[in-house]
This record gives C-alpha cells, sequence and structure tokens, in this order.
C-alpha cells in the first residue's frame, strides 16, 4: 500500500471558503476559514447540505489529521491537512494558500 495524496482547491487570499467533496461514495462540505482574532487557519467538516458539523479541525502546518470517527460510518485511514509548500512561508496570514501552503487528503491505496 501507498500513500496517495490529493491537493483541495482553494483560492489564494479568500479567508473563507466552501468545497464540496466526495470521499468513499459520500459527500461532504468542507469550510476553510481564517480566524483574523488569533490568525488561526480553521477546517470544519459538514455534510453536504451544511445542516450538520461533523467536525473542526484546527490546521496547523505539515500536521495531517485522520478523518476515521470524524465522518459518519468511516474508520479508514485518511488524513487532512495544511501542507507547507515553501519553507519561509507565513502561516499566521490570510494569503497562506498563496502557494506558500496547501490543503491535502491522504489514503492509502493498493497498487
Amino acid at each position: 500500500m501507498d500513500d496517495q495524496f490529493f491537493s483541495l482547491p482553494l483560492v489564494a487570499s479568500i479567508p473563507d471558503q466552501d468545497i464540496a467533496i466526495s470521499f468513499d461514495g459520500a459527500f461532504y462540505s468542507i469550510r476553510v476559514f481564517y480566524a483574523t482574532t488569533t490568525h488561526l487557519w480553521w477546517l470544519e467538516l459538514s455534510s453536504v447540505d451544511t445542516t450538520v458539523t461533523l467536525s473542526q479541525i484546527l490546521l496547523r502546518p505539515n500536521v495531517m489529521h485522520g478523518l476515521s470517527g470524524k465522518m459518519p460510518g468511516y474508520a479508514g485511514n485518511a488524513l487532512i491537512g495544511m501542507v507547507r509548500n515553501r519553507s519561509n512561508g507565513v502561516y499566521g496570514s490570510i494569503d497562506a494558500f498563496a502557494g506558500d501552503f496547501g490543503l491535502y487528503m491522504a489514503d492509502s491505496v493498493t497498487v
């Protein structure tokens, strides 16, 4: 088994974004937002219609979070997190996803 990484599309310098993903046969909404008071990035994982928030995750550079237990019925090895793309990128900025960092999902695949 190998880990396969998927980049999730975020638009640079927009401090509050929603994207929909399909994962393991189900659909979810991901909201990534920047808290201007604390200078921290957060991720909310919700049902696709955003009526139920499943998990709130504090994003930190190069920290991947397991999705097992954060999505109903999912017990796999998938991970989600913020990965540093440039060595001197500034985390505490609304411009963090303008090339310095990326949002990635990883999952184990059989080859």
